[in-house]
């Protein structure tokens, strides 16, 4: 019964999201950033940004790239583009259609910005947004709760600080800031 067929292949493409982000979790469980580890933020926000493009183009939404070239942080080469498409993936389910989704790279103190135009979110959700299964609208097949939580740890394997405040106009901006070290370099875009 192709019905039934196209179900079953939607659950198991849950199923394997969700099988996906737990063997995710269970290697930044286990992260240590390896001194001398260096990360160029823009490099990596544009390859999460090309990864993401074609879903919030397939949704009807689009996604910015803004920020100097070439800000590196002391960070392993890998781990900012997982939490930067965990965050990027959130916000493209909170935005409307016909909205833009902004990946913001800043210095001093090297930052990843992901600023959404969703509902926002509430001082009591706050609480909970990075603990592990936890998931506002239980009823919605999203995900397993397991994004955020993954972020989190990433940030905490970097010293890195997470910060959720409001964006103006509507929406939510998302900030990872990896601690500011002597060695971070910045070199100003190519014209």
């Amino acid at each position: 019964d192709p019905a039934r067929a196209a179900a079953l292949r939607e659950d198991l493409n849950q199923l394997e999201r969700v099988v996906a982000q737990l063997l995710k979790l269970a290697q930044v469980d286990a992260l240590v950033v390896p001194e001398g580890s260096r990360a160029d933020l823009c490099a990596v926000a544009t390859n999460a940004a090309a990864f993401l493009g074609p879903k919030a183009v397939a949704a009807g939404k689009s996604l910015a790239l803004e920020g100097n070239d070439h800000i590196t942080a002391d960070a392993d080469p890998d781990a900012p583009e997982v939490a930067i498409r965990n965050l990027v993936e959130n916000a493209l389910v909170q935005t409307p259609s016909g909205e833009e989704v902004v990946i913001r790279i800043t210095e001093d103190p090297p930052c990843i910005q992901i600023l959404d135009r969703g509902p926002g979110i509430s001082d009591e959700d706050r609480e909970h947004l990075f603990d592990r299964f936890w998931r506002k609208e239980r009823n919605l097949d999203t995900g397993a709760g397991l994004g955020l939580s993954i972020v989190s740890r990433i940030a905490a394997a970097h010293r890195a600080t997470l910060g959720i405040d409001r964006r103006p106009g509507g929406g939510t901006i998302f900030a990872m800031t990896f601690p500011n070290t002597e060695n971070a370099k910045s070199q100003p875009a190519e014209v």
